[in-house]
This record gives C-alpha cells, sequence and structure tokens, in this order.
C-alpha cells in the first residue's frame, strides 16, 4: 500500500488551519522577521553610497532619538489595537454564538479578513521591535546610525495599519448582519454541490434500479459481511474513498462504508462492512489501514457533508423564528437561499454508489445523499417552527414550487409532500385572510408539482397570482 499520508488526515489539518485565528497572522509575523532582516541588510549596503534623490526623499531623514520614539510610538499603538482587535473579535464571537447558533462560529474564525487584520498588527508591531534594536548612536563603517529604509517601511506598515483598522470596522459590522452570515454559507454550498454531484445535461432519471450484481453484492454484504470497527469516536470530517478502493482493489475484496461524513462514530461500531471475511491477521491489519481513511473530530465539517451546510441556515431559520427574537424576515431570507441550494440540483444527479476497479468489478460502496433527506433536512424543521407565522410559511410554499418547476416527477414528487404538510397545519393560523392567503398558495404550488411532465411548464409565480386573482373575483362576488 502506499505510504502517503491519507487524504482524510490531510484535509482534517487543512480545515483546523483554515478554521484558526493564529496561522495567518504567525506566517504574517514570521514575514515581518524576514522583512526586518532584509531592509537591515539594504540599510547595510547603503552605507557608503550616495542613494538617487527620488529614494532619499521618501526616506526617514531624522536622528536617532526621533527614530526610536517614532518606532515605539507605532509599536505601542499596534499592540494597543491589536488588543482591542481581539477584544472585539471575541465580542463579535459571542454575539453570533446566542443569536445565529455555535455552529456558524467556524464561519466567523475561518474568516481570512479577520485573520489578515489580526496578523497586521502583530507583524507592524514585531518589525517595529527588530528594528529598534537596529537604531544605534553613531555610525560606523559597517553599519548607520539610523536604518533609514527599515523606519521608513515601519512608517509605511503604520500608515496601512491605520487602514486596516478602518477596514475591519467595516467588516466585523458587516459580518453581524444575518444576510451576510446566511450568503456566506450559501456560497461554500454552491461549491460543495458543484464537487459532489456531476452536472448532467438534460432531465435527471426518475428512478435509480439496481443491477443484478449490484442486488447480489449488497445481499451478501448484509448476510456475510464481516466488521471492521472503530477504535475511537466522533464525527466524521472526511473519507478517503480513493486509499478505500485502493485496499479494495489490493486484497480482492468488496467495501461497503457503514456511515458518511457526518455521522457520529461510537466505540467500537462498524466503520465498513468487507467480503469476503478474512482470518484474524488480515482483519488486524486491514483495520489499521482502513481507520487512517477516516478522519473523526470532535465536530462536524461541511468538507464531504452538504448537510451540515444545510443545518446552519436552518438553524439560523429556527432561531429567527423563537419567541426570544421573533424575526420572521431573517426566516425568509434563510428559505430563498436553501430554495437556491436546492435549485443547484436540478439536471444533477445524485452519483452511484457504487465504485468499480480498472477491471470493472465492483470494489467500494458509499452510501449515497438522497434528494429526499435534503428537501427533508431544508424544509422539515422550518416548516414545523413557522406553523403560526403566515408570512414565513407562505414564502417557504412559494419557495417549493419555484424549486419543482424543473424537477423531474420523482423530485416534485418528493416537494409535495412538503406541500401536504403545510396544508394539514393551515388551520393553526387564527386569521382568516391567513388562512385564505395560504391556501391560495397551496393551490398554486400543487398545481406546479403535479402537473404531467408533458405539460407545458408554467410559472409558479403565474399560477398563484391566476389563483389570487380568483379568489378576490369570488370575494368581490360575495360581498366581502
Amino acid at each position: 500500500m502506499n505510504s502517503r499520508p491519507m487524504k482524510s488526515g490531510l484535509s482534517k489539518l487543512l480545515n483546523n488551519l483554515r478554521t484558526s485565528l493564529w496561522f495567518i497572522p504567525t506566517l504574517m509575523v514570521i514575514g515581518a522577521a524576514l522583512l526586518s532582516l532584509l531592509t537591515q541588510y539594504v540599510d547595510t549596503t547603503l552605507v557608503g553610497h550616495e542613494m538617487p534623490r527620488w529614494i532619499e526623499v521618501f526616506t526617514y531623514a531624522g536622528e536617532p532619538d526621533g527614530a526610536r520614539t517614532i518606532l515605539g510610538a507605532i509599536a505601542g499603538s499596534m499592540i494597543t489595537v491589536a488588543g482591542t482587535v481581539f477584544s472585539i473579535t471575541i465580542v463579535a464571537l459571542s454575539l453570533a454564538s446566542s443569536q445565529f447558533g455555535p455552529r456558524l462560529l467556524r464561519n466567523f474564525l475561518s474568516d481570512r479578513g479577520n485573520q489578515a487584520v489580526l496578523g497586521t498588527f502583530v507583524a507592524t508591531f514585531l518589525f517595529c521591535i527588530l528594528v529598534m534594536r537596529q537604531v544605534y548612536g553613531e555610525a560606523s563603517a559597517s553599519r548607520p546610525d539610523v536604518p533609514a529604509v527599515s523606519v521608513t517601511v515601519a512608517i509605511a506598515l503604520g500608515v496601512v495599519s491605520l487602514g486596516v483598522l478602518i477596514y475591519f470596522i467595516h467588516h466585523i459590522a458587516q459580518s453581524m448582519q444575518a444576510e451576510h452570515i446566511v450568503s456566506t454559507v450559501y456560497e461554500e454550498l454552491r461549491a460543495q454541490v458543484a464537487h459532489m454531484f456531476p452536472e448532467k445535461t438534460g432531465t435527471p432519471a426518475d428512478t435509480q434500479t439496481r443491477k443484478p450484481e449490484e442486488t447480489d453484492i449488497e445481499a451478501a454484504l448484509d448476510r456475510e459481511g464481516q466488521l471492521l470497527v472503530s477504535n475511537g469516536s466522533g464525527y466524521i470530517q472526511a473519507v478517503d474513498a480513493d486509499s478505500l478502493l485502493g485496499l479494495a482493489q489490493q486484497h480482492q475484496l468488496v467495501i461497503r462504508l457503514a456511515l458518511r461524513p457526518g455521522d457520529f462514530v461510537l466505540p467500537e461500531a462498524a466503520l465498513v462492512f468487507v467480503l469476503p471475511r478474512l482470518d484474524e491477521q488480515q482483519t488486524k491489519d486491514l483495520t489499521l489501514k482502513v481507520r487512517e481513511c477516516f478522519a473523526l473530530d470532535m465536530c462536524r465539517t461541511p468538507h464531504q457533508n452538504i448537510e451540515f451546510g444545510i443545518d446552519q441556515i436552518v438553524e439560523v431559520a429556527v432561531r429567527a423564528l423563537s419567541p426570544g427574537i421573533n424575526d420572521p424576515f431573517t426566516a425568509m431570507t434563510c428559505i430563498d437561499r436553501l430554495g437556491a441550494v436546492l435549485s443547484l440540483l436540478t439536471n444533477r444527479t445524485i452519483p452511484s454508489p457504487y465504485r468499480t476497479c480498472s477491471s470493472g468489478k465492483i470494489r467500494l460502496i458509499i452510501p449515497p445523499v438522497s434528494y429526499r433527506s435534503l428537501v427533508e433536512r431544508a424544509f422539515s424543521q422550518i416548516r414545523q417552527n413557522a406553523r403560526t407565522v403566515p408570512s414565513v410559511i407562505i414564502r417557504l410554499t412559494e419557495t417549493i414550487a419555484r424549486v419543482g418547476e424543473r424537477e423531474s416527477i420523482s423530485r416534485r414528487r418528493i416537494l409535495l409532500r412538503q406541500v401536504m404538510a403545510i396544508a394539514e397545519h393551515s388551520n393553526a393560523l387564527d386569521s382568516t385572510c391567513d388562512r385564505k392567503d395560504l391556501e391560495e398558495r397551496i393551490q398554486g404550488t400543487r398545481h406546479v408539482l403535479e402537473r404531467d411532465q408533458s405539460d407545458p411548464p408554467q410559472s409558479s409565480r403565474e399560477a398563484v397570482e391566476r389563483y389570487r386573482r380568483r379568489i378576490e373575483e369570488l370575494r368581490v362576488e360575495s360581498g366581502d
């Protein structure tokens, strides 16, 4: 077997680095130290040489005491501002955790803007400290009394830091807005959809039937499959499917994953099923290699797990619908984004769970993500919590209609189940007018989802508008 590090472990390391507040600032601090050495070398090289006039105009030309004062002032202000920025960041994290949910803290921690701001202030502080030790009382044949280039660069970094502070104030205010948070999660989800679901031209197949070979292998695994278990617990952050396929081909096995990324692994729980069964020594060796293909950690991540991103948006919507917050506009924003995520799946098919080796034999089976599970994950909790909020439940109904306009028959049936569930709870609305409005949307949405595939497509908005006009005519006729 290849001795290279497993992709799952590497992806876990990269994810931890992306979501850390220290990694980019550390790189910037190292860069500041190297920059101080470079400017020191330039200052030493310029000793005894006359600088061009255009360079001399922009470089520092003061005395050593003045240079120390400038460097000390910049260094002191930078470390003070860095402390303030850290405090503001912690407050922002606390507010985000209480209002939008702790699972969204990862998005704030992985924000490149916040990391770069912290790194800029700390790096400028370190640069000034390192340059300050190069300021001497008198010059010599090998060194200047004032490192003019270094001091000039320190002043320039101070000016840049002032601009970065203004950017940080704007950025932190923008990043606390619900629309910005939901949009950030959506962009991450869009990238995941493009990666996990290959795009297909034309209409997706309504059903996926198993081949006889696939059915026989699944039955044999259920009947005779051998379990390989985990030695720890935690959420599966990533699975190295390529390495598992290589293991299956090397040992002439069929491997079926028991869990998917995002699932929680119990101690000594099954990770995979293998066929045919192995002896004790082979089982021990293979188990160690299989465990290396799974990256476990204390929390879920969006890597290889599209459901996690959907859960993040749903959590924001459910919190917005709570009596303590009561923010239906944020919930409607979340519904719009969830509809956009499901619309990305149009003309995309769920990848086959069966992966073959070079000879064409099935070697690896990965549990697939179903369209039904994604729809239920996106809409069910919002529907359950918005039963008595007319504006939100109406927006949810309209969004389902818009999602189903270009979907296949089988997927429209899945969406229709959500509409029927909404219809069951329509009586929970206190206002008769609100109930009529909701029923109107439900009728329009059902018209879109129940139409035959051969019928010409009709916009859900047009259908809803038609029913709205009809309701108004009936009200006029009845004298309401």
